[in-house]
């Protein structure tokens, strides 16, 4: 939730589960790759159309924006959302998560002063 002045005040985590729960929980952490893993990425425009993919490299949460406020949490999903909101300026809102031990996969929603840019998913295949 945001103050008056576009500042970050408070964040609530609803958790989801769809179709049942994970008998054993994804331990792993984003927060501990290293920047040699790489992976793709595709954009969706507000008109639905998509790009081809094209080859992405990592870059942990708090290298991707200074307005970032990452939140890592133990099921191995992170969050980050912007510290401050301002009125014409681009923001982005991330999001981590495990599909399977080997694939982590990232969705960042784009806003420009319009309103909604884009949105891309990357994913990347991680060998231990």
């Amino acid at each position: 939730m945001y103050d008056s002045n576009g500042n970050l005040q408070r964040i609530t985590i609803i958790s989801e589960h769809l179709g049942g729960f994970n008998k054993e929980p994804l331990n792993f952490s984003a927060k501990k790759l290293d920047g040699n893993l790489q992976g793709t990425i595709e954009s969706m425009m507000p008109n639905l159309t998509t790009s081809a993919p094209e080859a992405s490299g990592w870059k942990r949460l708090e290298e991707l924006s200074d307005n970032c406020q990452p939140l890592h949490f133990p099921s191995g999903v992170s969050i980050s959302c912007p510290r401050q909101v301002r009125g014409g300026e681009e923001m982005l809102f991330i999001m981590d998560w495990w599909g399977n031990p080997f694939l982590l996969q990232r969705g960042i929603r784009h806003f420009d002063q319009s309103g909604f840019k884009l949105f891309t998913l990357e994913r990347f295949s991680v060998n231990y």
